[in-house]
Parts: structure tokens; sequence; C-alpha cells
């Protein structure tokens, strides 16, 4: 609200048993419409802001947002060892980092063969998989001398690279770039470190070469794998050979790290993330292959007695929310091991309750990380039983009778939450608005809570004390809907321009329908064309293991649907040259505004079926 210090005041002033009272208020400076609450609790004041603003794409849209004022709020960040602003300002020194090297590279070639001594435009790809590696750099280095030889000149805008991004994600800004220059053809030759840079699987290698670079007309050169699309057809044979290879050594690696991390879990050494309560201490003369000092397990002075404490209050009684807002009111309290926010919230409690390391057994391996290639992300999975697991004695921190009461207690704990409401009141519980609210202070969603589930709020907020919570009140969901859509109503029916704005976006609909731009039915053709291609390719390879062949199967079920849409848009634009397109008068449009701001009013009132 810095920015918003002017106010218009509305005459309606709206009154509610959970709140002091609530305006509507138009701010001069940013002609941004509020929704203002003020709370008045112990002579502190407390402001809740809802803002409505126009987004000319979409029209009116409601984007509520809470703020607090005149609050004294503890830092949490403070007790965490890398917040999110230090990743993202670590992030940024290594993308200027890269890109000065770069830039170094480039200038120091582009010297040796300058563009019109060139017999070709390529462009560049690089990428590495962990944060501990830095070598998009080298490989850049080693494209450019493989690009000199070939005569081929490589401009600073074409070369396209990935951070610390695994070959098994589809999604990479990078690589999302220079598919664009793919498809907008900006080069000719493609020139790659090598054939793992580009995917971790065998097909989609395969699938990306052939589809996107050769049946485009475009050559591929993989620099240390010795391979170039433009010597016949070998450089099938050798990409299906390299990247099958590719994809076993990816296994083959882990198990490696699996076999040596299981030696280092048994003779008690870190060997991945500690819990809260345990540190590493240095080993004299070990060292790591990142050359920092090997570590062994040992229990930590400064954080062990707080989990103790954790234990000892939940058997003395108290909930696990009441022991998070404890750890957090208490400056002393540590936060949470790998917490970007420094804060303690009821499944955190609970994780550490039910931890068995505190106890003194531990496991390696307990879940392994699942791929999904539809999905394009990773998810954790619980194995049968752990790879390894070892009692260390020297580990303990809470007694086998305490940490096994412990679990008694959490078994037979009633469950707080899903439970459905007696009242069976469903319009006091509008879903319209749910996931819009944001908790400025924590960027967390607004959760459904409170009595009957009538309200929303911050379950961060809910973790701290009562007098340091940013969001002390809960906020109604059928009064913030009320008013809500009774603002967006008023917008709609005040502005008189948005007719004459619908009418245009008709008219230029109707045109582009009558009159459809040959680069776009040129393109749809085109599309249509590479995506029976790649369903072609997928049904003759459709893999060797059942889960490939599963993989598979769901691919080309989404190729499929993809290719109907464009068939559908390509036949209506087709056939609607010679058919007219009816364009509303302004009469229709303001009869149809109408009915849709009495549809909205309608929707704050109705009962909530969905």
């Amino acid at each position: 609200m810095k920015d918003c210090t002017n106010f218009f005041w509305f005459s309606k002033k709206f009154y509610h048993p959970a709140i002091f009272s609530f305006n509507v208020a138009r701010c001069d400076n940013c002609a941004t419409f509020h929704f203002y609450a003020q709370h008045s609790y112990h002579l502190r004041l407390v402001f809740e802001v809802f803002d409505v603003r126009r987004n000319m794409s979409v029209g009116w849209v409601a984007k509520p947002l809470l703020r607090s004022a005149f609050m004294l709020k503890p830092n949490y960040k403070t007790k965490v060892t890398r917040t999110r602003e230090q990743i993202a300002q670590e992030r940024e020194d290594l993308v200027l980092k890269t890109a000065g090297e770069i830039d170094a590279i480039v200038a120091e070639y582009h010297a040796k063969l300058p563009r019109k001594q060139a017999e070709s435009i390529g462009a560049a790809y690089a990428r590495f998989s962990s944060r501990f590696q830095e070598s998009i750099a080298d490989q850049i280095r080693v494209i450019f001398e493989a690009a000199i030889k070939a005569g081929i000149f490589i401009p600073r805008e074409k070369i396209f690279y990935d951070l610390a991004v695994s070959g098994k994600k589809e999604r990479r800004s990078g690589f999302n770039q220079l598919k664009e220059a793919i498809e907008n053809k900006e080069f000719e030759v493609l020139l790659v470190f090598t054939t793992s840079r580009l995917y971790r699987k065998n097909y989609k290698s395969m699938q990306f070469v052939e589809e996107e670079l050769v049946e485009r007309g475009l050559r591929a050169i993989f620099v240390k794998s010795g391979l170039d699309t433009a010597d016949g057809d070998n450089w099938r044979m050798m990409l299906q050979m390299y990247s099958f290879l590719d994809e076993i050594y990816a296994g083959m690696h882990s198990a490696h790290i699996q076999a040596a991390h299981e030696t280092l879990f048994l003779q008690g050494m870190v060997c991945t993330s500690l819990s809260l309560g345990y540190t590493g201490q240095d080993v004299p003369g070990q060292f790591t292959k990142q050359k920092r000092p090997r570590q062994k397990i040992v229990i930590d002075p400064e954080t062990a007695p707080w989990i103790k404490k954790i234990f000892d209050w939940y058997v003395a009684g108290k909930s696990m929310d009441r022991i998070a807002q404890d750890l957090n009111g208490d400056p002393n309290a540590p936060a949470p091991n790998k917490s970007l926010t420094g804060i303690w919230t009821h499944e955190l409690v609970r994780k550490h309750l039910m931890r068995p390391a505190y106890r003194g057994f531990w496991c390696y391996g307990a879940k392994e990380t699942e791929w999904l290639s539809k999905k394009d992300y990773a998810k954790q999975v619980e194995r049968d039983e752990p790879l390894k697991s070892q009692q260390f004695e020297y580990l303990r921190i809470i007694s086998d009778e305490q940490w096994y009461r412990v679990q008694d207690l959490l078994a037979n704990e009633k469950q707080k939450s899903g439970r459905k409401p007696l009242d069976k009141v469903q319009e006091a519980r509008p879903r319209l608005l749910r996931q819009l609210f944001v908790c400025p202070e924590h960027g967390r969603k607004l959760v459904v809570g409170g009595p009957y589930g009538r309200s929303l709020l911050c379950p961060l907020c809910r973790a701290t004390k009562a007098e340091d919570r940013p969001l002390y009140t809960h906020l109604n969901r059928e009064l913030a809907l009320q008013l809500t859509c009774e603002k967006l109503v008023e917008l709609i029916r005040s502005d008189s321009e948005l007719v004459l704005e619908i009418i245009v976006a008709c008219q230029q609909a109707a045109e582009s329908v009558q009159k459809p731009d040959p680069e776009r039915l040129s393109q749809l053709r085109s599309e249509a064309k590479k995506l029976m291609s790649k369903i072609e390719f997928n049904r003759r390879s459709p893999g060797e293991s059942d889960a490939e062949q599963k993989q598979t199967e769901l691919l080309l079920k989404e190729l499929r649907g993809q290719y109907a849409a464009v068939s559908v848009e390509l036949t209506s634009l087709e056939t609607a040259q010679s058919q007219g397109v009816v364009i509303p008068t302004a009469e229709e449009v303001t009869a149809l505004l109408d009915e849709f701001g009495n549809l909205i009013a309608s929707a704050s009132f109705s009962e909530d079926e969905t």
C-alpha cells in the first residue's frame, strides 16, 4: 500500500461480525479498486486489501491481495541457511558469469572467422545437469573450434544453453529457445558438444534429430561424438548407438553413486542431507570429489536439545500447532533444515516426531526418484524397504520408550481436517474465488479453514503466535465473493468503452476467419504434417521395455489429440472463407453484458453445487 495513499471512498460501507468495518475504495494514484478492511484488536490496526484490475485481453480481473501495516513481525529468514533471495542471487551471478565467459569466447573466435568468410550460419547448444558443475564455457569453446574448422559462423544470439537442468527434462528455457529458432529456420547447422547434451533418452534423441532437424533440411554436428548428419545414412546408426549408451550410462552412474553412498552410510559418514539435531565433523586427511573435507555424522549440541524439547512437549500434551508456534516465536529456536521460509508448521513438527533417526535407527534409500516423462518432472516414491539400515547408538537423541510413546500418540490422534461440515449450508462456502487469495508475507495461497470451512487463512501465518501474525483475522469466503462480484458488475456496467471494444474484437475475429492469413494456413498444414510424422515414428518405434511402450502409448494419445485440434482449425479456416460471420450490434452486446452482470450478481448468492 505504499503507492496507494489517496483514496476516494464510496458511500457504501459493509459490516461483518468478523471485522470492524469493510469499505470499497478507488486509488487515485494507480486507478486500482480496493476492498479495504480495518480491524481493531488490542489497539493494533491490521489492513486487508483486495485488488480488482483490468486486463485488456480478458477484461476485468479480480486479484485479491491481503496486506498488513503497523505490525512488528519476527524475521524468520535470519534462521534460514539459504533464503529464496540468496538462491536467486546465486543463480543470477552464475548466469552473468556464464554470459561473460561466452562473450569472451565469441569475440575471440569471431576474430578468427568473420561472418563474411564463413560458408554457413550455425547455432550451438550446451547444457550441464548439476549446480556443482560449470562446464558451459568449456563446451562452447570446443564447439567454436569445430565450427571454425568447418567454416561455420555462430552468432552470439544463436548460442543456447541451460544451467543445472537435467537432460530428462523436456521444458528447458534454452532448449525451448533453440526449438523456436529451428521453427523459424534461423540457422543451417546445429553444433552440440555430445549426444547426451540433448536428451538422456534414446528415443527422444532420435526423434528430435530426425524430425526437428533432418526433415527440415538442417544439419547436426555432435563434436565430441564425431557424428555429422551430413555423412549419408551412417549417422542414424551412430546416433542410435551413442544415445543408447547415454541412457545406459545414466543408469549405471546412479548405481555407482548409490554403492558409494551405502559404504559411507555404514561408516557413519555424511552422504546425504542431515536431519535437524545432527551435523558433520571433519575427518582429517579425507576429502570428497569436490575437494571438501569428508565429514562424520555427530550430534549437534546446539540443535539436538530442541529435538528433545519437541518430543517432551508433545508427550506432555502440547499440540503440534502449539509446538510450531512456540518454535517460531522463540528467536533462539533453529529453523527446519532446508527450509526457505524458516517457519515451523504442523506438518514439519509431525515429520520430526516420526523420524526414527532420533532413536539411533538410520536408513539410506528409503525413497527413490521416479521420472515421469509425460509430466516432465520427478517424484519421490517409497521403496518397499530401504537400501541400507543401521543402528547407531552414538547418534541417539531420544530414548526408545519416549519415541514409541510418541508414535502411539500420533497413531491415535484424532484427525482435525478433512471433515465434512455438518451445517449443510453450502452457500457459506463458495468455491468461485478459491486459489485466488495470496498471503503477501509468505507468498502462499490461502487455504480453507475456520469454523465449518467458511474462511480462508494462510497456513504459515497460523503457525505463528497470534500477536505476530501478518494476517491475523480469517477471510470470510461468502463476504469476499459477494463484494468481488458486486464490484465486477459495477465495473462492467459503468464501462462505456467496453461495448465498442467487444464489437471491434468481433470484427477483427470475423475478418481473420473470412480472410485467413496465408502464413497461418501454411503453418497449420506444416504442423499437421509434422504431427503425423511424429505419430508414424512412434508407431514404428514403440520401445523395448514395457515402461517405454506405455510411455509411447501416452505420447501417441497426446499427439493424436494435437493433430485433431490442428485439423479442426485448419478445416474451419479453409471452409469459413465462403461463409458470412454475424457481428453483434451495440444493443445486442449491451444486452449480453447486462445478462452477464446479472449472472455474476446471482453467483454470489446462489448455492454452490460444484
